[in-house]
C-alpha cells in the first residue's frame, strides 16, 4: 500500500490544468523522493508509484522520464538510489529553467515583439528576462482552462506589456510579431511537438505570416520512444459549451516542419531528429549513468 500523501500528489497531477509539465515533473519527483527517503519501500511498491506516476497524464513525457529515472535506479540500487536519483533530477530541473531563459536572449533583441499561447514557464522565464527590453507581449487566451489570462497577468505584473487576444484571433496579431514562442508538454524524436491545444492553428497561422515559431523546453520532455500519434492526447469537458460538455482534447500535435527553432538547456538548434536526440542523451548523461544504460536497452 502506497502513503496517501504520496497518492495525494498523483491526484494533483492529474487534475492540474494551469502549471504544465515541468510543475508536473517537480511535483511527481518530489513525491518519489519523500516515497524512496522513507527507506523501506519494496519492490511492488516502487513499481506501483512509477505506474501511477506515468499515467498519471500520458501526454506529458516529463513523467515518464521522472518514473523511468526513479524505477531504473530503484532496481540497480533499491530505495538510497532511486531517492538520490530524485534528488539529482530536482537540482537539474531547478537549473534548466535558468539555462533556457538565459540562452533564448540570444535570439530576442530589444524591441522584440512576441505571440504565445497557454501558461508555459519557460516561456514566462524568458519574457520576465528579457523585461522592458521587450516591445509587447500577445498571449492567446488559451481556452478551454484560459492559461494564457494567468501568463499575462503574471507578465504585466512585471511590467511587461502583455495583451491577451482570443484565441480565434491571434492570428491577427502574428503581421506585428518578431516570432512565435511556444512551450511544450512532449516532444518526440520524429519530431513533433504535443502542446495545449490552439498551438496548431497559431503555428498554421505563423507559417502563414512567415513568423518563426520557436519550441522551448527543457530535455526531459523528449520522449525516447513515442512517436508523434502513440502519445494520448487528454480530454476534458469543455464546461462553456452551451449545449453539455462535450469532452475535446486539451492538447494539439504540432508537426516538426511547423516549427523553426528549439531552445533547450543545451542551447539554440533547429528542430530536428538529429538534434533531439543529441539533447535528450545529454540529459541523461548529466542526470544519471544508470538511466543511461536502462534507456539504451
Amino acid at each position: 500500500m502506497l502513503p496517501k500523501g504520496f497518492l495525494r500528489a498523483v491526484e494533483e497531477i492529474k487534475r492540474e490544468e494551469i502549471r504544465g509539465a515541468s510543475w508536473c515533473a517537480w511535483r511527481a519527483s518530489s513525491a518519489l523522493l519523500d516515497l524512496a527517503a522513507g527507506g523501506r519501500l519494496d519492490p511492488q511498491a516502487a513499481e506501483n508509484a512509477a505506474r501511477l506516476v506515468g499515467e498519471a497524464n500520458r501526454s506529458m513525457a516529463s513523467l515518464y522520464n521522472v518514473a523511468r529515472l526513479f524505477l531504473d535506479a530503484y532496481r540497480a540500487g533499491g530505495a538510497g538510489a532511486a531517492a538520490e536519483a530524485m534528488r539529482m533530477f530536482l537540482d537539474y530541473r531547478s537549473r534548466s529553467s535558468d539555462r533556457i531563459a538565459h540562452v533564448a536572449q540570444e535570439i530576442l533583441g530589444s524591441g522584440s515583439a512576441v505571440a504565445t499561447i497557454s501558461y508555459s514557464s519557460n516561456v514566462e522565464g524568458i519574457l520576465k528576462y528579457a523585461g522592458d527590453a521587450l516591445a509587447r507581449v500577445y498571449v492567446a487566451e488559451s481556452r478551454p482552462g484560459g492559461e494564457g489570462v494567468a501568463l499575462a497577468r503574471s507578465l504585466r505584473s512585471r511590467g511587461i506589456k502583455a495583451v491577451v487576444v482570443p484565441d480565434a484571433a491571434i492570428h491577427t496579431v502574428l503581421v506585428e510579431v518578431d516570432m512565435v514562442l511556444v512551450g511544450a508538454d512532449t516532444v518526440t524524436l520524429e519530431p513533433c511537438l504535443i502542446n495545449k491545444v490552439g498551438t496548431l492553428p497559431l503555428a498554421l497561422a505563423a507559417r502563414e505570416a512567415r513568423v518563426p515559431v520557436v519550441a522551448v523546453f527543457e530535455a526531459y520532455k523528449i520522449h525516447p520512444k513515442a512517436s508523434c500519434n502513440d502519445v494520448e492526447l487528454v480530454r476534458r469537458p469543455y464546461l462553456d459549451a452551451p449545449y453539455g460538455m462535450p469532452e475535446v482534447p486539451i492538447f494539439d500535435r504540432i508537426p516538426g516542419r511547423l516549427v523553426s527553432l528549439q531552445v533547450t538547456e543545451y542551447g539554440i538548434e533547429r528542430f530536428g531528429s538529429e538534434e533531439l536526440r543529441r539533447v535528450y542523451e545529454r540529459f541523461l548523461e548529466e542526470v544519471s549513468p544508470t538511466f543511461h544504460r536502462t534507456r539504451s536497452r
